[in-house]
């Protein structure tokens, strides 16, 4: 170092500092969503860059620390995210003094639409029936079940015991409404199920389409009443009292006397009668049993009818399979009816219940397949008697006074208030040939309107009744029940 004349040397030592590596930390995502129960996987990666600017990169997944999140929401192993719970947290993911964080949201999973295991499934509310039950000015006890629909084609109302034990001391029916489609069961056959102390009852309404049935304007209905008891699911078949029954139907009706409701036979694959009258889109019947029924509009005739005087009355009957022809297309009006066959006709006009052949009758056996359970059933129900106690005589050709006796018994049968007042005066030229059985319903008869007499004024009853007088009769004993 010289200064004007001066000068000195200075020794001056030079180090080499060593240039640091510089560490940066680095996370595959800054941010991850996944939804509850699945997870996600975080790739973490430390570079190092030396003084040259040249770099290496390691993953340091296993060996980061994972901290600050909410461990309600996450939990967090070696990279690994799984979720606990539901929202967003941060994750501190550290390395050495490197720290990064990742915002982590959790949502939850879409929820499958719930279906309920029976959406027309209804307990009746206790209180209501106590409510109904204890009022004087209701008369029936409602319960209200969803409407029958193509979607929910199954409704039912479960009634528990201490219910029923209330609507069965009640004397009130018990009516489950569905939509259009009504049941009403009598207190009758209530008081019979609560007897036997159930833990509940159960009354269920299905629907189905009636594609594969003629004439059909109402769906296929399935009703059904059961208990349980012990466990044990025991169905209700018949009813002491007829249950009612209101369905709607089509409303494209031409006649309604020709409309009727049909129990859906399924041991013979056929259509039994049941009856039931129409009313402003809807169909009523009652029934002794619980099944299938349809409601069907037949349009039933024979070529040997036409322009005949009884052409209507038959062909009402016929379209509602209560009576039908001797062939497909032939009634045979002027031939004779027997006893049997009018028996039938009576028993099945009524819808009357049939039970196993009980022998009642010597000389009407199961040979006698077509008639035996409907003339056991009209005896049962005490509109036909035998010719003596064992002996009903089926095969003889049925007179028009023993016609007009089963009649009124089963007019007694169906509404005994009809009988009331009727106008028994009129006087005939030969009822002094009436016999003693008959006396009282023959007049009876002519005063509903059922019988009228024959040329000269006479009720000529000792003659045997055609096909054709037997039909009109019927539809006239019918109609004034108002069975059409």
């Amino acid at each position: 170092v010289t200064v004007g004349d001066n000068s000195k040397t200075v020794n001056v030592t030079v180090t080499a500092v060593p240039v640091p590596d510089v560490k940066t930390l680095s996370v595959n995502k800054a941010s991850v969503q996944f939804m509850y129960g699945q997870s996600e996987t975080l790739v973490v990666t430390e570079t190092t860059t030396k003084a040259d600017n040249t770099s290496t990169q390691a993953n340091v997944t296993a060996t980061a620390t994972y901290s600050g999140h909410n461990t309600k929401i996450i939990n967090v192993n070696k990279g690994v995210i799984t979720a606990t719970g539901v929202g967003q947290t941060e994750i501190n993911v550290t390395v050495g003094k490197n720290t990064v964080k990742v915002l982590v949201s959790v949502t939850s999973p879409p929820q499958p639409p719930v279906t309920p295991t029976n959406p027309g499934h209804v307990t009746v509310d206790g209180n209501a029936v106590s409510n109904q039950a204890n009022d004087p000015a209701v008369t029936e006890i409602k319960v209200a079940v969803p409407a029958l629909t193509d979607t929910q084609p199954e409704v039912s109302a479960k009634v528990p015991t201490g219910s029923l034990q209330t609507i069965a001391q009640s004397s009130k029916p018990l009516v489950i409404a569905s939509g259009n489609t009504e049941v009403v069961v009598p207190n009758e056959v209530l008081k019979n199920i609560a007897a036997g102390n159930p833990e509940s009852m159960t009354v269920s309404v299905k629907m189905a389409k009636s594609t594969d049935v003629n004439g059909a304007v109402s769906a296929t209905f399935e009703f059904t009443i059961t208990t349980v008891k012990n466990g044990n699911t025991t169905k209700v078949t018949t009813f002491s009292t007829p249950v009612e029954v209101t369905v709607p139907v089509a409303a494209a009706i031409k006649d309604p006397r020709k409309v009727a409701a049909y129990y859906v036979n399924e041991t013979t694959n056929g259509l039994d009668y049941v009856g039931g009258t129409y009313g402003n889109g809807q169909f009523v019947f009652k029934t002794n049993h619980f099944s299938k029924f349809v409601v069907v509009e037949n349009n039933k005739t024979f070529s040997d009818i036409q322009k005949y005087w009884a052409q209507d009355q038959i062909e009402v009957l016929a379209s509602r399979a209560i009576t039908s022809g001797k062939t497909d297309t032939t009634f045979n009006p002027e031939g004779k009816v027997t006893r049997a066959e009018f028996a039938v006709l009576i028993a099945r006009s009524l819808n009357l219940p049939m039970e196993e052949y009980k022998g009642t009758f010597k000389d009407v056996t199961t040979s006698k397949e077509w008639a035996y359970a409907g003339i056991e059933a009209a005896h049962r129900a005490g509109i036909v008697n035998g010719k003596t106690t064992d002996s009903f005589d089926p095969d003889a050709l049925i007179t028009r006074e023993e016609i007009a006796t089963m009649i009124v018994r089963a007019v007694k049968y169906k509404d005994a208030n009809l009988l009331k007042d009727v106008d028994t005066s009129k006087t005939f030229a030969d009822e002094k040939a009436v016999g003693d059985f008959a006396k009282v319903s023959i007049k009876q008869a002519v005063g509903l309107g059922i019988v009228t007499g024959r040329a000269g004024n006479k009720l000529d009853p000792k003659a045997n009744a055609s096909r054709a007088e037997a039909a009109v009769m019927l539809y006239r004993a019918l109609d004034k029940m108002n069975e059409f």
